[in-house]
């Protein structure tokens, strides 16, 4: 009796399926890096964006000698997605740090996935009554 060469149908049908099944897995993970990608650059210009704030409101408390209590909003592009930059200069509730205003800034966006933010805080000068 002779050895029969080659490979039955079954043997090539389950390896076609984990063949199959090692494709969908790596498609799949090039998916969730760019989605991750998406995430982190929506993130960095969100960043971006709030830092441009932070940096004029940081202009304001020097060329005035320190800022007033103020709040901020308005509609921003975060590449292409419609978000909101807000920024608000509120009062410190610390005695101790009864000289400064904390100035916060954020920026909201929804990517179709959920809502994202990016946010900065800083503390600056308060501007002196009079």
């Amino acid at each position: 009796m002779t050895k029969p060469r080659g490979f039955s149908l079954v043997e090539l049908m389950v390896s076609v399926a984990i063949l199959s099944v090692g494709i969908v897995l790596v498609i799949r993970s090039f998916l969730l890096t760019a989605w991750a990608q998406d995430i982190a650059m929506n993130t960095v210009r969100a960043a971006y964006l709030a830092d441009n704030v932070m940096g004029e409101l940081e202009g304001q408390a020097m060329a005035n000698s320190g800022l007033d209590l103020q709040s901020h909003q308005e509609p921003v592009a975060v590449n292409s997605r419609a978000g909101v930059l807000a920024s608000e200069v509120a009062a410190v509730d610390d005695e101790a740090l009864e000289t400064l205003v904390e100035a916060r800034c954020a920026v909201m966006w929804n990517d179709g996935r959920g809502g994202r933010q990016a946010g900065l805080v800083g503390y600056m000068k308060k501007k002196s009554p009079g």
